[in-house]
């Protein structure tokens, strides 16, 4: 509901962020301020958003490119594979994450095979969603950790 002034309510506003976040087809294109926002509302932007310029963890970059990632698109798999190729590096090579980012590289560059990097995201991706759907949902607060 909109007050007195006609401004939106703190509700409303985290509301809409949460709905453009889900909008937004590059993770790169979110700023970690919008982040916070969606999670934690205006109240405590100032809060957590400072330095305003920083992006947003690997895992959480990988579960909102991951989330939209038609897997019976080979297109749309590929784009995915040359973003996770160049997001992954000087990642921490333990997140299962950055250890597909080094795979799907290696079919990239190493190989010259945009198939097999396919391939791979296609085999490994869908056992990766359910815990980045649950991560993305419990950020925007519409489930609890």
């Amino acid at each position: 509901m909109r007050g007195d002034a006609g401004v939106a309510s703190a509700d409303e506003v985290q509301s809409w962020a949460e709905s453009e976040l889900l909008g937004i087809a590059d993770a790169r294109d979110i700023p970690g301020w919008f982040i916070d926002l969606a999670q934690y509302g205006p109240e405590r932007l100032d809060d957590v958003s400072l330095p305003w310029r920083t992006l947003p963890p690997f895992q959480t970059r990988f579960a909102l490119h991951a989330i939209r990632v038609d897997l019976g698109s080979h297109a749309a798999v590929a784009r995915f594979a040359h973003w996770l190729a160049g997001a992954a590096m000087a990642e921490d090579p333990d997140l299962p994450e950055v250890t597909l980012g080094y795979v799907v590289d290696h079919c990239l560059d190493d190989m010259g095979s945009i198939d097999l990097a396919v391939q791979r995201i296609r085999e490994s991706l869908p056992s990766m969603l359910a815990p980045v759907r649950a991560e993305l949902e419990t950020m925007l607060g519409r489930r609890r950790p």
